[in-house]
């Protein structure tokens, strides 16, 4: 039985495309300053809730608040952490296998599989990692909202959340 080089280049041209890197969740609202990492922002309206999530590109979230046109600042209520994914990796599977070999008939086989299913998580009001800091409506006005937010080790920075 003999494996061919064409299957082995592309085994090892599909292990090379595997990361182990997370993905990139490009919420829509990027903060006015630069900021290292890709922090982002989105927002939703839930009731008579603001809810910002914020991707903080792994650091921890000290601070949120609601900055308004008159200077007053309005503190997050809650800070909800999500827990993030249990490993990230390629959603790119690669399999080898060979089968055996017959005495007298002398059969044998040999394959190679690759699957690029998708990645699947549980839902729990964000992406996987990403923070949420939730404001009560009335407080914080009309939109856009100037959302400040203080990160581990970062100066604050504002993201505008909410227009256009």
């Amino acid at each position: 039985m003999r494996i061919h080089p064409e299957v082995i280049a592309l085994v090892m041209l599909m292990a090379g495309c595997a990361s182990s890197a997370p993905p990139y969740t490009g919420l829509p609202y990027k903060p006015e300053t630069p900021v290292a990492g890709p922090v982002s922002a989105a927002y939703t309206v839930v009731g008579d809730r603001l809810r910002v999530e914020i991707d903080t590109a792994g650091r921890r979230l000290e601070r949120a608040q609601i900055v308004k046109t008159d200077g007053a600042v309005l503190e997050a209520q809650t800070i909800e952490f999500q827990a993030p994914a249990a490993s990230y990796g390629s959603p790119i599977g690669i399999g080898i296998g060979i089968g055996g070999i017959s005495g007298m008939g002398g059969g044998g086989a040999a394959g190679v599989g690759v699957s690029t299913g998708g990645v699947v998580s549980g839902g729990g009001g964000g992406s996987p990692g990403n923070t949420i800091a939730s404001f009560a409506l009335d407080q914080a006005g009309p939109r856009p909202w100037r959302v400040r937010i203080k990160l581990e080790g970062a100066e604050p920075v504002d993201i505008v959340v909410g227009g256009p």
